[in-house]
């Protein structure tokens, strides 16, 4: 289990490199932008006072203010700085343009660049260090030095050096200013576009290619991509609900269509490696495209409702996920999205069932309806993270606060015990909910506090949520870092609670989907009060079968069997179409009685006496006959089914001789029944070696009680199958059959032990007791096939 866990962390921290190159990926570099002269702009409260900083600074070093502009650029999710102030020195050969500070790049000072204009027309410009994600242009456009700089003073210091050597022009006109710097970002955006490093996105604008954005996130991993530190101490809250707003904003960018589906196809493929690699192929084939279409349920949900920035990636061995953005927050909208990704699949699969049960039962697409079946109802449990967890939280008032925390804790107490029961990757997601548990737990003071104090209408929500944040943390985190804290308790305080109307109609969509699966096992709900009644225990339908069959003597019951699985057999036949594909069935499956010589010979052989009962079937037919073979595509005769190891879970089926020639037997004849030691010794071999490589008590297999399901079971060995008698190989249920006297709870009785291919045992405790058992799964099917019969 733990090298599950540590193979799904591992994929985690993939995912989350991707997700950083997707962001990348996103930053819209505009098509269009140009500097226009403006009025001084009305400052908001949470910029003044860095503006202030700056002029003092700018003014002490000999600088004068020279012009505002505005940017008017396209499209407008560019993310540019709406204005700039320009400084010049008195000469006119040195300007400083001062923009407001970034979230991402200097969220508690004003960006300042220094540059000048050489006499060659190239840009000399000096700025602090900031991340790059795209290159510098080349030298004849942009020459200069990117330094470490504290001060301004240091930056001037560093820019005298820059155009020490250089040929400078001076410019007084405020148009000629305009003019410079609008031909620089053209023909900045025009090598970029030339070197191929940005491309359209269909949106407008552009893009980052890949390769800039691979080898940013590189240098970034290994240090090389030097950032100034943020902020080291609190902003007032109006400028940090300022930057805030940008970090919102950048959260809606989305990379292009094209990248998007390279991101899904790349984790798809990671998917199908790990899960085929862990698990199976075949259940890796089925199990990517049940995720993804339930994913997708998720994304046009979203993308009905007006989501920004939608992605669908598959999580290798924990599932998939689908992202967006919401326009406004509102618990209704994301109880729709929640119930929207298990629904497709829940409708497909029950489609798909009721064909693959008419014309395929038991093929892959039986499979394929079994797989989305179970995925998507699972995935509707009232357990948070899945998304009847999720839809559940948001039926809750956010007030509610107390019962949120609950629920998480009892979705982490579910999974956690699921993930030790089943599998260690549903502890992994065991986890997510107890974190959130304890989240709200530590946000509990904070909003109790934002809901006690009514704010005003001028007041701003987010300025208002980042000062009590603050105040109740010890340890002060910077706006990018809190950001997600942020929005969450925005959304605790604003997001608008279901009406009563949409509520009971969620709900009674919620519970719809349960309503099939509810309705056929109706008749199982009278069977809880007896249980209630009898110690806990609860009927079961077939025990009674079984007991009505055990009352038939050997004649009538072999006749009985043998009739049913002809008709059945037939049947099959039928529903395939092509009587080709699905070989005729014996005549007879009974043989000629065994005869007393013959019967001898083999007690004398394996030095026991055979169980009376036993004796009792061999005197009627030696052997049987497996008509079920033919309809699972059997191999050569002589041969058990299924005899690829590909078709089996632990090993193939035994090959051995065979006297008789091109008969396929379920029950052995008497001549060919012998230990298991002698009779399989390589699958004996592969069930001790598949044995091994399990931990504790799975090294054994746990036998249980036949149709008994409430009695405990019991636990034999691979040496305990050593001098088991094989007496059947093969049937409906693709089984070894053997007498095995170690398992009787009294003395003198000889058990049957039936063993299937996936090491699933039942123990009965006589042959005719087993025979019953047989005949009564018959009785079953032959109901199920009079049933299909009144429906056509």
């Amino acid at each position: 289990m733990m090298d599950y866990i540590q193979l799904a962390i591992l994929f985690v921290i993939f995912i989350a490199l991707l997700m950083a190159l997707r962001m990348l990926l996103a930053q819209r570099v505009p098509e269009r932008m140009r500097f226009v002269a403006s009025d001084a702009p009305d400052l908001a409260d949470a910029w003044r006072p860095y503006f202030d900083a700056a002029d003092r600074e700018l003014r002490a070093l000999g600088f004068e203010p020279f012009l505002w502009t505005r940017t008017d650029y396209a499209p407008e999710d560019a993310l540019m700085p709406p204005f700039a102030r320009y400084y010049r020195d008195g000469d006119g050969k040195i300007f400083a343009r001062v923009a407001p500070p970034n979230v991402f790049l200097a969220p508690d000072r004003c960006l300042v660049a220094l540059f000048s204009r050489a006499r060659d027309g190239a840009v000399l410009a000096t700025a602090d260090r900031i991340p790059e994600l795209l290159p510098r242009p080349p030298r004849e456009t942009l020459r200069g030095a990117v330094i470490v700089a504290d001060t301004l003073s240091t930056l001037w210091t560093a820019h005298l050096a820059v155009i020490d050597d250089e040929e400078v022009e001076a410019i007084h006109e405020p148009d000629t200013l305009l003019e410079f710097l609008n031909d620089y970002e053209r023909d900045t955006i025009q090598w970029y576009r030339g070197k191929g490093l940005i491309r359209p996105h269909p949106g407008g604008g552009f893009v980052p290619h890949w390769r800039p954005a691979l080898r940013f996130l590189f240098r970034s991993l290994i240090g090389k991509e030097l950032q100034n530190q943020p902020e080291a101490a609190p902003i007032e809250p109006q400028a940090a609900a300022a930057l805030f707003r940008q970090w919102q904003a950048a959260q809606r960018l989305s990379p292009t269509p094209l990248t998007q589906g390279f991101l899904l196809l790349l984790t798809s493929l990671l998917f199908v490696l790990a899960a085929a690699a862990i698990w199976d192929w075949r259940l890796a084939a089925l199990l990517l495209p049940a995720i993804l279409l339930h994913e997708l349920g998720h994304y046009l949900a979203m993308r009905w409702l007006g989501y920004h920035n939608l992605q669908i990636l598959m999580l290798p061995l924990i599932g998939g996920i689908a992202s967006g953005i919401e326009r406004r927050p509102a618990a209704a909208n994301r109880a729709f999205v929640f119930l929207m990704g298990p629904l497709p699949g829940i409708l497909l699969g029950w489609l798909l069932l009721v064909v693959a049960l008419q014309w395929d039962p038991g093929g892959m697409l039986y499979l394929f309806a079994i797989v989305l079946l179970v995925l998507n109802y699972f995935n509707l449990l009232p357990i948070p993270p899945l998304d009847g967890g999720q839809f559940l939280k948001a039926m809750i008032p956010a007030r509610a606060l107390a019962l949120l925390i609950l629920i998480e804790l009892g979705g982490a107490a579910a999974l956690l015990w699921l993930g030790f029961q089943i599998d260690g990757i549903l502890a992994l997601i065991g986890l997510i909910p107890l974190f959130a548990a304890f989240d709200l737990w530590r946000k509990r003071k904070i909003l109790a506090e934002l809901r006690e104090v009514s704010s005003s209408q001028d007041e701003d929500p987010a300025a208002r949520v980042i000062a009590c944040y603050d105040r109740h943390k010890k340890n002060y985190k910077p706006v990018m870092q809190k950001a997600r804290a942020i929005q969450d308790l925005l959304d605790g305080l604003t997001i608008k609670p279901p009406a009563p109307l949409t509520r009971a109609l969620l709900l009674g969509l919620y519970l719809a989907i349960f309503a099939l699966p509810l309705a056929w096992a109706w008749e199982y709900v009278g069977g809880f009060a007896y249980a209630l009644a009898n110690d806990g225990r609860m009927p079961n339908p077939l025990e009674e079968k079984i007991a009505a069959s055990a009352q038939l003597e050997w004649p009538r019951l072999l006749k009985e069997m043998e009739e049913m699985e002809g008709r059945q057999y037939a049947d099959l036949r039928q529903r395939r179409g092509d009587a080709r594909s699905v070989p005729p069935a014996p005549p007879r499956l009974l043989r000629e009685p065994a005869s007393p010589s013959a019967i001898a010979a083999v007690q004398r052989r394996l030095q026991m006496e055979l169980p009376t009962d036993y004796l009792a079937f061999l005197r009627l037919s030696n052997g049987y006959l497996d008509a079920w073979d033919a309809a699972r595509g059997a191999g050569e005769a002589g041969h058990p089914p299924r005899g690829e190891a590909g078709d089996r879970a632990v090993a193939p089926s035994p090959s051995y001789h065979r006297p008789r020639q091109n008969t396929r037997y379920w029950l052995l004849p008497v001549e060919e029944i012998d230990t298991f030691e002698r009779i399989a010794p390589e699958l004996l071999r592969e069930i001790r070696l598949a044995l091994s490589q399990r931990e504790g008590a799975e090294t054994t297999i746990w036998v249980s009680h036949g149709a008994e399901f409430t009695r405990p079971g019991i636990e034999v060995t691979p040496r305990d199958l050593d001098n088991m008698v094989v007496i059947g190989v093969g049937g409906m249920r693709d089984e070894l059959l053997l007498l095995a006297p170690g398992l009787a709870e009294s003395p003198g009785e000889t058990p049957v032990m039936s063993l299937n291919a996936d090491l699933l045992a039942d123990r009965y405790p006589d042959f005719h007791a087993f025979m019953a058992s047989r005949h009564a799964f018959l009785r079953i099917g032959e109901k199920h096939r009079e049933e299909r019969g009144r429906e056509r």
